[in-house]
């Protein structure tokens, strides 16, 4: 649904224009295919854990409440970049 007129633009989770800008890293652009055809996600590879984040988004399968314990914040593979 466009809802540009509301000043909402479309989004990705998985934001393969916003990667190349800030980083620098060509995803290869274009959509994941495993995903709904509404998706804007560029593919990739899923590292997460379920319930290891601290921040507590209520969109994220990382968390389902926050925050959440039991987990090394200190450790990269678990800490934003």
């Amino acid at each position: 649904m466009d809802l540009g007129a509301y000043g909402i633009q479309a989004g990705a989770c998985i934001d393969a224009e916003l990667i190349q800008r800030l980083w620098g890293v060509d995803t290869g652009a274009g959509q994941d295919p495993s995903q709904r055809p509404a998706c804007r996600c560029a593919q990739s590879k899923d590292i997460g854990a379920y319930n290891t984040c601290r921040y507590g988004c209520l969109y994220c399968y990382a968390t389902s409440s926050a925050p959440r314990g039991g987990h090394d914040p200190e450790n990269p593979a678990l800490s934003p970049i």
